[in-house]
């Protein structure tokens, strides 16, 4: 930190404030400023802290603000609570996508803080697995916007039913066999991860006379 900051100061010749988020599982523990010198002459850096887990009694207060540095706390936090109890993880972390969207974030917002929350909030794979079956059904919920994104991003971790990407190949190819689709339209069903809209498909294209009789699902 005492490096960044001097030479931020020796490039742009401005004053520069240095912020530590304390991680740590320790209350007690407050470091030092940094400083350093020899026969009288020192050198140093203070700054300001910030630890996450005095947040840890204001948690109705960020589940209220906008702010997405408020999620990054609250998936720091569930993930110290429950190191040692998987399926309360599980569950905090199931609780905290959905609040991705009662917050109202952007598009681009949702996905980073979601894969953050993935990330922090490490399940063994079974579990995993349960997780995002539940993602998945939050996709009939209208109100739910990128929920797709999702989906899609657990597809490619693997943790989706292998048998959506089987209903997905097997109507490709019986599309391209009887009308010929396009790669956008191929796209279209390879990101479409709702299973009934899937099976709608399938069963349409066996009596469908143009593709667009089938692909008016995915619309």
């Amino acid at each position: 930190m005492f490096v960044y900051n001097y030479r931020i100061f020796d490039k742009y010749d401005i004053p520069v404030t240095s912020i530590a988020i304390l991680a740590d599982e320790n209350e007690s523990w407050n470091p030092e400023p940094f400083k350093y010198g020899m026969w009288g002459s020192n050198m140093g850096l203070d700054y300001l802290k910030s630890k996450l887990l005095d947040y840890k009694d204001k948690w109705s207060y960020l589940e209220t603000i906008k702010n997405p540095f408020a999620m990054v706390v609250m998936a720091h936090l569930k993930a110290l609570e429950t190191k040692k109890d998987s399926s309360l993880r599980k569950q905090w972390k199931f609780e905290l996508t959905k609040l991705l969207y009662e917050k109202g974030y952007s598009r681009k917002e949702v996905f980073n803080l979601f894969r953050f929350i993935d990330w922090i909030l490490m399940l063994p794979q079974e579990l995993n697995k349960i997780y995002y079956e539940e993602i998945k059904d939050l996709g009939g919920n209208k109100k739910m916007p990128y929920i797709t994104d999702l989906e899609k991003y657990a597809m490619e971790k693997g943790f989706i039913s292998g048998e959506i990407k089987k209903s997905q190949n097997v109507l490709i190819k019986l599309m391209n066999k009887k009308f010929k689709l396009s790669k956008k339209e191929e796209k279209i069903i390879l990101n479409e991860f709702n299973p009934q809209i899937l099976d709608k498909a399938l069963d349409e294209i066996l009596f469908a006379d143009s593709k667009d009789a089938v692909l008016k699902f995915f619309k």
